[in-house]
């Protein structure tokens, strides 16, 4: 049902509201204190240089890979720079299970999941004409319907 003219005009409960407590400091702006971040591809690229910018603003991380286990040394190693938890997991983000049950281990592990970085991506190097049906369904499940069943999971 839509309001009158008069009706808008009207002082309702609740309104005016006051302006969000907005910190002056960009750093406190930008500030993950406090949050769990879980990244999938986090052992090397533009997922690692997430997961170090999270650290470096305070934030939890949770860095998933697939094969690359330098992810867990990686892991640490940004506990120890920035004072905040870390913890790798391996995980074969295709797998909507495997990534169900790496999530409920997550949240037994951190107490939460805030933020989600769909991260992982792989590239098959060769002619089209060269990669097989089971080589681009992989690339296809992993670049893009991996992310899927991880936005339908309910971490809360």
């Amino acid at each position: 049902m839509s309001m009158t003219v008069e009706e808008a005009g009207k002082a309702r409960d609740g309104f005016p509201r006051p302006a969000p407590k907005t910190p002056s400091n960009v750093f406190d702006q930008l500030s993950m204190k406090g949050k769990v971040v879980a990244i999938t591809g986090a052992a090397s690229g533009i997922g690692y240089a997430v997961a170090e910018a999270i650290a470096e603003a305070g934030g939890d991380i949770v860095l998933w890979y697939n094969s690359n286990d330098a992810a867990i040394k990686k892991g640490e190693d940004l506990a120890k720079a920035h004072g905040i938890k870390a913890k790798a997991y391996q995980v074969e983000v295709s797998d909507p299970s495997k990534v169900e049950e790496v999530i409920g281990q997550v949240v037994k592990d951190f107490g939460k999941l805030d933020v989600f970085i769909a991260n992982a991506g792989m590239v098959i190097s060769k002619a089209i004409t060269e990669t097989s049906l089971e080589e681009y369904r992989k690339q296809m499940s992993v670049n893009g319907t991996a992310a899927s069943p991880t936005s339908e999971i309910d971490v809360c």
